[in-house]
């Protein structure tokens, strides 16, 4: 990490360079310099410009399905989430949309 953590800083920092969490490349045609890359976003759950980040919906979850930093927007695992609907109850901001099954 001593040797990595510097380059990924130093890539996420180029102009260049945009950084897309949570998606999946489908696929990537073109040549060297000229890249046409299709991605799928993974669905995330929450509305990233209403959720502040304040971690009440993680706090209820039952089984960890909920991901995020603080004051960052949260993410829920698809993978893992039983559909209760506690963090739904929970979030002030109603910046959880429904997770269906």
């Amino acid at each position: 990490s001593c040797i990595l953590s510097p380059k990924l800083v130093e890539v996420g920092r180029h102009p260049n360079v945009e950084i897309l969490t949570r998606r999946t490349v489908k696929s990537v045609e073109g040549e060297s310099g000229r890249f046409q890359v299709n991605l799928l976003r993974a669905p995330r759950f929450v509305d990233i410009d209403k959720c502040t980040g304040c971690g009440d919906c993680a706090k209820v979850c039952p089984v960890n399905a909920i991901t995020g930093e603080v004051r960052k927007p949260h993410t829920i695992n698809d993978d893992e989430c039983i559909r209760c609907g506690s963090c739904i109850e929970v979030c002030r901001f109603n910046a959880i949309s429904k997770v269906s099954p």
